[in-house]
């Protein structure tokens, strides 16, 4: 994978004030209720420390925004990135606890006219680092080039604690990524309960010909390590023999279905293909295939999961084959 490291500006700085963020080590980012743990591999790291900032009416809603960052604009691009946010009163809301705080992160194809929201829910417990890592094709589909924002708000005006981030990457992916995994690194209680649990959310986009559609992650904690199954949303497969003539998108199989369908088609000369399901909003709820196929024909299994891993409700969804060489959109209706 092909890694790009960026740069990143806070709009709120001018003049003679710093702004929000702020870049030092631990001991310099600490502050009495909010002690920044030392990253894994030492050093400096951005932050916005709200404890530091104090109480009161003004709130603090601070923005991180990146450089722009180019891409080949095909394989799919993945933000990666060491995260420190405790955020032990939860997020913002009517019915928000005393020192709620939210951090957001954003990505822009268009210089930052309009931002879509990456992710709001992670949050790393006190007082640890988690590693992260957001595949980022849904946002910017087949954009080169896109920036990114962190964001951190302590709810309008909230004594809240803070946000840190460190080792932040670009990388490229190929036609041998599949899956991602956040946190993919972190960290349990010592001593905790037999009933703790750890949330890890996976994400798929888009198995390649060759690959399983179920993978394991593995908790790990000195000699001891769980093995946990994952089902991906979709299959690739190829049908043998037979030279297909022409490019063809086929009906899915069974329509309408439950719980799972077969979409075949044709690729009759070598070429890029992609194949995505959309709403009847025209909204991309999953990119089921993005890669490089030789000619033959092929099958996609999918079983109504999005990509951020969710069900989908009932409905009628269009699903779409396009390739510099071809394109076609059919519709399948999913019944629960």
């Amino acid at each position: 994978m092909e890694s790009n490291f960026i740069s990143f500006t806070d709009p709120s700085a001018s003049g003679f004030f710093p702004g929000y963020w702020g870049v030092n080590d631990s001991g310099f980012a600490s502050s009495t209720y909010v002690p920044y743990p030392v990253p894994e591999d030492g050093g400096d790291f951005a932050f916005v420390n709200d404890d530091a900032i104090g109480d009161g009416a003004d709130e603090t809603d601070s923005w991180l925004i990146s450089d722009e960052v180019l891409v080949s604009g095909y394989y799919p691009a993945f933000l990666l990135l060491d995260i420190f946010f405790p955020n032990p009163s939860g997020p913002c809301g009517p019915d928000q606890a005393a020192y709620a705080d939210e951090f957001k992160i954003h990505v822009s194809v268009d210089d930052g006219e309009t931002w879509a929201l990456v992710d709001s829910t992670m949050e790393t417990g006190v007082w640890y680092w988690a590693s992260y890592m957001y595949n980022l094709t849904q946002h910017i589909d087949d954009a080169t080039s896109f920036k990114i924002a962190f964001q951190y708000h302590d709810c309008g005006g909230e004594w809240g604690y803070g946000v840190a981030i460190d080792n932040i990457a670009i990388k490229e992916g190929d036609d041998f990524t599949w899956i991602t995994v956040s946190p993919y690194s972190g960290t349990l209680d010592e001593m905790g309960g037999i009933n703790d649990s750890a949330n890890i959310v996976v994400g798929v986009y888009g198995p390649y010909n060759g690959f399983s559609a179920a993978d394991e992650v593995i908790v790990a904690s000195g000699e001891l390590e769980i093995t946990v199954q994952v089902g991906v949303g979709a299959q690739v497969s190829i049908e043998e023999p037979g030279i297909p003539l022409q490019f063809a998108l086929h009906q899915n199989y069974p329509n309408p279905f439950n719980p799972e369908t077969m979409i075949r088609f044709d690729i009759s000369d070598k070429t890029d293909v992609s194949i995505s399901v959309y709403n009847i909003l025209g909204e991309k709820v999953t990119t089921l295939l993005k890669g490089s196929l030789e000619t033959g024909t092929y099958h996609v299994q999918w079983n109504g999961v999005s990509d951020q891993g969710k069900t989908l409700p009932s409905g009628m969804y269009f699903y779409e084959l396009k390739s510099p060489l071809f394109h076609s959109v059919k519709k399948l209706v999913l019944v629960k």
